[in-house]
């Protein structure tokens, strides 16, 4: 925050300070009053010292069971009442009793000679002013000026206000030993208490007015974000993978400045890739580098390397033959880059359709220097592939805005297909044009919600401007995710988690509210301040009510120029409050907020009986699940649709609770699908369920549902959620090493990126000779891109099954996963097994 945020800070922090300790003087001043009312009236009924143990007594206990005494009172009203009438129900409360002691003694009063007698109910109506005050004091006011400290977080009041009521029963107490020494007439003992009572409430009430406007000043000052302005280093790590198009500049402009282990990288990036167009550069880096420079032998080596590459590439006669005939792939990688100094418009199109992985990658790097309509297509076919999806992406973002249509297009058409749609909305965001932004909002009203979300969460990550024009595309998702957050929220109350799937369905469905609630947050911040809003969901999980009330303080005073949001988001605090329910259910009378289930059963269909897009197929698969265990007579009836499911995740979980349960009608279902899909999903059935001691472990055996159980266990992967995951979950691909010792070559691209431990331990080296050992989630990173290592090598005792990641996915799809990646790596356990003179098995992999 620079300097002048600051200071803007402080002095509405000061300034708030101020106002806190006027207000605790204040209010004591008011609790001071009451109880000289209190004493007044107690001579009729009581003596003096009764009285005054009495009343002490009534407030310790009072004070002892507060947090008993001040909950139901404070969750009836809090949800009815503004944040203005909430700060000044003691006040109120002041004026109306002092009205009250006046209609007594207008009544009471005895001809023109003020001579003052009141019954017995008087004397009680003065007596109750000073617990009933004191009542209202610790169950509101405390509360409310709590709730404040924490938004300013002044820890000075803190500390003060865990002692504030024993300061003030002590404060009570000297005053009632002081009283008989008070002038003993009505005008100090009576009179003057309920003047000053009615003149500091009607004070208090102007008073929390401008405390509340200093308080909204102060968030505002705390929002302010600074503008970056500095030069800031520009890593060229996993620049390739997240930059290509700006490898050649920063090799210019930032290499001799670069520190080692990324200059390393840099180059045998351009090894890799067999970076021809590169060449003269490299020469121009040795002219620059001093010969004793530890980096200047390694220049020179991928100099001469790249040179070998080229004058291999300038003997080939017929570049379509070679490319067909030959499988030396650094020299076709090498006629790759060639296109970026020599395009051929064709061999490109010739590349992009390839065959090999490993050749279409660098491929459509190199397309994207070009923006034919022909390879602009056969781009955007490649965006819902996984295996190539993000490299499309990197080629189409370079391209820019002459791929839009295109995209557009082609997005009417597949729609169904949630890997594509969100490769698309992804893309658009980077093209970062008005007209790409546009395609955005407008899918903020499509009618699958699953569409909804992925376009509100590209734009809110993405950063995309949105201005005033577009706030209202977000109306009819926002509402959505409203409905979603309660309807699951009462779906979780009413569970019993009587076994394990249980367990696994409430996880899945609060899963599903953290992404609501995500994409709810950042809606909101679209419209008020940024820091106000994080300040009030902070709160969202704490449901006690300290919490509530900062959350509740802040929703009245940030949120006043929409009464509909305003009281949407209050019900996500007070999901039982009747008013606000009564209110939401006006506006949306087709939909039964809080639905009566009897049994479980109920429960369990009533989540089925859901529309496909209104729960995540995870969360459905999960409920699938349950069946097995209490419902066994109406799986095969009701999960023959979810057999049929086009959804691999579906089809393979009501396949399995089927087979499991009634093998019977599972042969019948079987025989409904085609042939070719009959077969891979019965042998992934049977391979994982009807071996006797333990399942096969195989690359192609392992179910989804597994496989996105295992993905959500995963730490470093719980900055996506499982919606997400559910669509990423092909860019993991699965493999099976056999147990015995296996050679694996970094030449081969399919090899490179996060090996994470599925199943199984491992022993892994990089030298052969020095290993480590991983287990169960555990990650390895295979990379040659700062060594010239052509191998790593693993030793099993077991078969082990991994779940291996490019790295350019995870670089792309999740912001800070370096960071996040290199941290855990850097935490792995290092367990070190020397294995000198062991021989491997050359043919092991």
């Amino acid at each position: 925050m620079n300097a002048k945020h600051h200071i803007d800070n402080n002095l509405y922090k000061s300034k708030l300070s101020n106002t806190f300790s006027l207000q605790y003087f204040l209010n004591t001043i008011s609790i001071l009053c009451l109880t000289s009312i209190f004493l007044f009236g107690t001579y009729k009924i009581f003596n003096a010292d009764a009285a005054y143990l009495g009343g002490i007594l009534v407030l310790v206990i009072l004070s002892l069971f507060r947090n008993k005494v001040k909950s139901k009172p404070y969750s009836y009203i809090r949800p009815k009442v503004s944040q203005f009438l909430f700060s000044n129900l003691f006040n109120l409360f002041n004026v109306i009793f002092s009205a009250l002691c006046l209609i007594i003694i207008y009544i009471n009063v005895q001809g023109s000679s003020l001579v003052f007698e009141f019954s017995s109910l008087g004397s009680v109506i003065f007596m109750m002013g000073l617990p009933v005050g004191f009542f209202f004091w610790i169950s509101f006011t405390r509360t409310d000026e709590k709730a404040k400290l924490g938004i300013v977080n002044s820890k000075r009041h803190e500390t003060f206000k865990s002692y504030e009521i024993y300061f003030i029963i002590i404060t009570i107490a000297c005053f009632g030993i002081l009283y008989d020494f008070l002038p003993q007439t009505i005008n100090y003992l009576l009179f003057l208490p309920i003047l000053l009572l009615v003149i500091i409430s009607i004070l208090n009430f102007l008073f929390h007015n401008a405390q509340h406007k200093l308080l909204l000043k102060f968030i505002a000052a705390i929002g302010k974000k600074d503008l970056e302005k500095d030069q800031e280093h520009i890593s060229l790590l996993n620049v390739y993978e997240k930059k290509p198009y700006k490898l050649s500049k920063l090799l210019k402009e930032n290499f001799l400045t670069a520190p080692l282990n990324e200059q390393y990288y840099v180059l045998y990036t351009l090894k890799r890739i067999s970076a021809i167009d590169e060449i003269e550069n490299i020469e121009l880096l040795i002219e620059k580098t001093d010969s004793s420079n530890e980096i200047h032998s390694v220049l020179t080596d991928i100099s001469k390397y790249l040179k070998s590459i080229k004058d291999q590439i300038d003997e080939i006669k017929n570049p379509y033959e070679y490319i067909e005939q030959s499988n030396d792939l650094a020299v076709i990688k090498g006629l790759i880059r060639k296109q970026i100094i020599t395009p051929d418009r064709n061999f490109i199109i010739k590349l992009l359709n390839d065959n090999r992985l490993s050749v279409k990658k660098p491929a459509c790097i190199v397309a994207g220097y070009q923006d034919d309509i022909n390879i602009i297509s056969i781009l955007i076919e490649h965006l819902e592939k996984p295996e190539l999806s993000l490299w499309a992406q990197l080629a189409l973002e370079n391209i820019g805005e002459k791929s839009i249509k295109y995209i557009e297009i082609e997005f009417s058409k597949r729609k169904e297909n949630l890997l594509f749609v969100e490769s698309c909305f992804a893309l658009l965001c980077k093209i970062n044009a008005e007209v790409a932004h546009q395609i955005l909002f407008n899918s903020l009203n499509e009618t699958n919600s699953n569409i909804r979300k992925i376009a509100a969460k590209k734009i809110i990550i993405n950063n995309v401007k949105v201005t005033e024009k577009h706030r209202t595309y977000f109306a009819k998702l926002f509402d959505d995710l409203i409905i979603t957050l309660l309807s699951n929220d009462y779906l979780i109350q009413q569970m019993e988690l009587r076994n394990e799937s249980f367990k696994m369905l409430k996880k899945a469905i609060e899963n599903e509210n953290k992404e609501a609630l995500y994409i709810i947050i950042n809606i909101l911040k679209l419209y008020y301040s940024a820091a106000a809003i994080d300040e009030i969901f902070a709160n969202y999980s704490n449901r006690n009510t300290e919490s509530h009330a900062i959350a509740n303080c802040l929703i009245d005073l940030v949120i006043i120029d929409n009464l509909s949001v305003h009281n949407k988001i209050k019900i996500l605090f007070s999901p039982k409050e009747k008013a606000l329910l009564e209110f939401l259910q006006e506006e949306f009378p087709e939909t039964t907020l809080q639905p009566n289930f009897e049994s479980e059963e109920q429960l369990i269909w009533g989540i089925l009986n859901k529309e496909y897009d209104q729960i995540n197929s995870w969360t459905r698969a999960c409920t699938i699940n349950i069946l097995q265990y209490a419902f066994k007579e109406d799986i095969p009836f009701e999960l023959a649709s979810e057999f049929l499911n086009e959804n691999k995740l579906l089809k393979e979980t009501a396949a399995v609770n089927i087979y499991k349960n009634l093998p019977e009608f599972y042969t019948i279902f079987l025989k409904r699908l085609p042939a070719n899909e009959a077969t891979k999903i019965d042998y992934i059935i049977r391979s994982n369920f009807d071996v006797v001691q333990q399942k096969q472990i195989y690359h192609d055996n392992l179910l989804l549902f597994d496989k996105i159980d295992f993905l959500i266990s995963i730490p470093y992967l719980n900055k996506l959620s499982v919606a997400e995951l559910l669509n990423f979950h092909e860019y993991f691909e699965v493999r099976v090493l056999k147990a015995g010792e296996h050679h694996i070559s970094l030449q081969k691209e399919f090899n490179l990126g996060y090996w994470i431990i599925q199943h199984g331990n491992a022993s892994y080296s990089k030298d052969g000779i020095n290993y480590n050992e991983y287990k169960k989630r555990d990650i390895i990173k295979v990379s040659d891109h700062e060594s010239p290592t052509e191998n790593v090598y693993f030793n099993l005792e077991e078969d082990v099954r991994f779940l291996i990641v490019d790295e350019v996915i995870l670089l792309n799809i999740i912001i800070g996963y370096e960071k996040i990646i290199q941290k855990y790596l850097e935490e792995l356990p290092k367990k070190s097994e020397i294995m000198n003179g062991k021989t491997l098995n050359k043919e092991a992999a």
